[in-house]
């Protein structure tokens, strides 16, 4: 798709068919076998191969989240989550093979290539691979945006006309350099090259190209394969229309088109115009929405399902957000799992039925959300990043500690497009926080990764405040000139007073202030420590300015290393008594267990650590596990919370090799660091299983493992989960 391009339609209406048929059942499986071309159909070993599927164009590069750069694990993961959870077997990715030209590209300049950004791509093949989805792969594309295309190849070599692109030889040879390099690379965490990696399906030689000449098109598709013989080769044409040049080319395989708006007479026209050159057709892309006109979707996938189409891929699916919400991509057809409206939570049904009926087989049940990670509390603001296929969430607090006592505050009552979610009922003094999801069958996933503590003073006496200085009291009158608050803090004399809160570890700190509207404002100073000795200045985020007394919010977020909060008066020259704190808000994660079913909860991990999910049943039923995939090093990861009292760590040893312990170091800011003497548990089990505990820690906000076994295999030992306690 030309990125750009949808910006500009209308909005359309959804339709929705239910659709069921007495089919096989679905079951999950990783890719297995290479996909082929048998005249004008798929074969998967032995057996036809139809698709449905979507677009996930930012799987290498992304520019929907501040910027470009390479999305995180989190959101590649969640992706492939939710393709899979809507009957996904295929994903065309534009930016895991166009990338050329930037700075974050797999190759930046002409002849150089990126080590950084190849790592990130096998990131996502890997992760395609184990969630049974197989990649369809531009090369180039015909327009300018963000990850290059073919006029960067042109722009390389100083030529003003980008259409020499398909005709001069010196840039055809970069070209085919770029490929070389990108098929032959071996992901770093499967140890398989592209061109040996049953998940790719096919190399698309580009996106949307624009009648390139068929000589042009024949000579792509044999140096393809000419070092790749596993894999099929596509076109890839410009939108509504079959370049008849490229069917009499012998080594491609694979045609496709692109339908904006929806036109079933066209669809169809295509898949016999292909079919009947004994070539592969399928659907590049589609507006899911209907948006621009045209036919309905419903009598679109129809005519998929009808027409003979190897497949189909939706424009296109994004994540869930890092710390909370969606990832948007505003040209119209951003489609989120389950859906944000009623009408995309129809298409999302829509589109599942029609991925099952490509494949011959009965939708299953929907699986059970994963769990969410509380990403933020400031003030009584609590925030989340989704639980992947979760729907709606409970969330439930305790006043009792951070593991007992909970009740649910808020039943199902807020989606991740709401957050974050206010507590108005939020109890003074402590209270802890956690979240679980829904799927849309109701079903309920597991509690969150962590939990959020929250020390909420009113200041009404002194008792939640580490220390104060003397010439301080507390002022309940007139509450109706504050908003209501019945009790804040002010000063006896007009001099540099100052209250100081200790939470260890806090993560934010928000003050309610009230200013007399008589005096110029003189703004409170806020200091953060470590000790509570040595201070440092900070800049709050100051808000507001309306009532009767000013009202002011000053808000600290994202605080690291920080166990005490001090406020400062600097009102010396006006009245003693303004200004006023009202309710002060500190907040801290205290709790975080993490399963390693991905790498996003750790602090740091080096590359290129890997996710195991196999043979569970060798590792004490362990879904998944961390270990270093092919680099026989001295690999590192590193856990961040605040205050840690506690840590513990499962491992797994195979048997046949004599046991490397892990070292186990302790850090108070994450740059100098302490070796820790762990008691370490256990020892049986098919693979042998240790648990490794520390405990009594203090003033400590960061714990690193460390593996040591550089002369046995690489893949032992694994790390199965790490839970950290305050």
């Amino acid at each position: 798709m030309n990125l750009l391009r949808g910006q500009a339609l209308a909005t359309a209406s959804l339709l929705f068919i239910a659709m069921a048929s007495s089919l096989p059942q679905a079951t999950a499986s990783s890719v297995s076998g290479f996909v082929t071309k048998s005249g004008s159909t798929l074969q998967l070993n032995g057996s036809s191969f139809k698709f449905a599927g979507a677009n996930m164009y930012w799987l290498g590069l992304d520019e929907n989240v501040g910027g470009v750069a390479y999305p995180t694990q989190y959101r590649v993961n969640d992706a492939f989550s939710s393709a899979r959870e809507m009957g996904a077997t295929v994903v065309r990715s534009h930016t895991l093979g166009i990338s050329v030209g930037c700075t974050l590209c797999i190759e930046p300049t002409l002849g150089t290539f990126n080590q950084t950004a190849l790592d990130r791509a096998d990131y996502a093949i890997k992760t395609a691979g184990e969630n049974g989805i197989r990649l369809i792969i531009p090369l180039t594309d015909n327009w300018h945006y963000y990850p290059g295309g073919k006029h960067t190849f042109t722009d390389w070599r100083g030529l003003t006309n980008e259409n020499d692109f398909y005709t001069n030889p010196t840039v055809i040879a970069d070209f085919e350099q770029y490929i070389s390099t990108f098929l032959n690379h071996v992901n770093v965490y499967t140890g398989v090259a592209n061109k040996d990696n049953p998940t790719i399906l096919a190399w698309e030689e580009g996106n949307e190209l624009t009648y390139a000449p068929s000589a042009w098109v024949s000579t792509i598709a044999t140096y393809i394969k000419s070092i790749d013989v596993n894999h099929l080769v596509a076109y890839g044409t410009i939108s509504g229309t079959i370049d008849a040049g490229t069917l009499s080319v012998s080594n491609l395989d694979i045609e496709d088109a692109h339908y904006y708006p929806l036109s079933v007479g066209q669809v169809n026209g295509h898949a016999s115009q292909v079919e009947g050159a004994g070539k592969v057709f399928y659907v590049g892309e589609f507006a899911w929405n209907g948006l621009g006109g045209g036919d309905s979707p419903a009598s679109f996938l129809s005519a998929i399902e009808a027409n003979g189409a190897a497949g189909d891929t939706y424009w296109s699916l994004f994540p869930h957000g890092d710390t909370s919400q969606y990832v948007q991509h505003a040209d119209g057809y951003t489609l989120h799992y389950p859906g944000d409206t009623t009408s995309m939570r129809a298409s999302v049904n829509q589109l599942r039925s029609h991925a099952y009926v490509m494949r011959g087989i009965v939708a299953p049940p929907v699986s059970t959300p994963g769990p969410a990670l509380l990403t933020s509390a400031i003030g009584n603001q609590l925030n989340w990043r989704g639980a992947t296929l979760a729907d709606t969430y409970d969330v439930e607090r305790s006043t009792t500690n951070a593991t007992t006592g909970y009740g649910v505050v808020c039943p199902q009552c807020v989606n991740d497009n709401a957050t974050p979610w206010a507590d108005s009922t939020q109890p003074n003094g402590f209270s802890w926080y956690r979240v679980r999801g829904y799927n849309v069958s109701n079903n309920v996933g597991p509690y969150s990764s962590n939990v959020i503590e929250v020390l909420s003073d009113p200041l009404n006496d002194w008792s939640h405040t580490y220390s104060h200085s003397a010439n301080l009291g507390f002022d309940s009158t007139n509450t109706a000139y504050f908003a209501g608050d019945t009790s804040r803090a002010f000063r006896l004399s007009s001099t540099n007073e100052n209250i100081v809160w200790q939470l260890n570890g806090a993560t934010s700190f928000q003050a309610t202030t009230y200013y007399w509207p008589y005096e110029t404002v003189s703004p409170f100073s806020i200091f953060t420590s470590t000790d509570g000795a040595t201070w440092t200045a900070t800049t709050p985020v100051v808000t507001g300015g309306t009532g009767n007394w000013l009202g002011y919010t000053y808000t600290l977020s994202g605080l690291t290393n920080t166990n005490f909060v001090k406020v400062v008066w600097n009102n010396t020259t006006g009245n003693s008594w303004s200004p006023q704190i009202g309710q002060v808000v500190l907040a801290r994660q205290v709790l975080l267990t993490d399963p390693l079913s991905d790498l996003s909860l750790a602090a740091s991990a080096d590359s290129p650590l890997e996710i195991d999910s196999t043979n569970t049943a060798y590792f004490a039923g362990d879904a998944a596990r961390v270990n270093r995939g092919l680099a026989n090093t001295n690999t590192e990861m590193i856990w961040a919370q605040g205050g840690v009292s506690s840590f513990q760590a499962t491992t797994f040893f195979w048997p046949s090799e004599t046991v490397s312990p892990f070292s186990i170091f302790t850090s108070a800011d994450g740059a100098t660091w302490t070796a820790a003497t762990p008691v370490v548990t256990g020892g049986s089990g098919n693979w042998l299983k240790y648990t490794y505990t520390l405990s009594g820690l203090v003033g400590v906000n960061f714990v690193k493992i460390r593996w040591n076994n550089t002369a046995g295999h690489s893949w032992n030992p694994q790390i199965g989960d790490v839970t950290l306690t305050d």
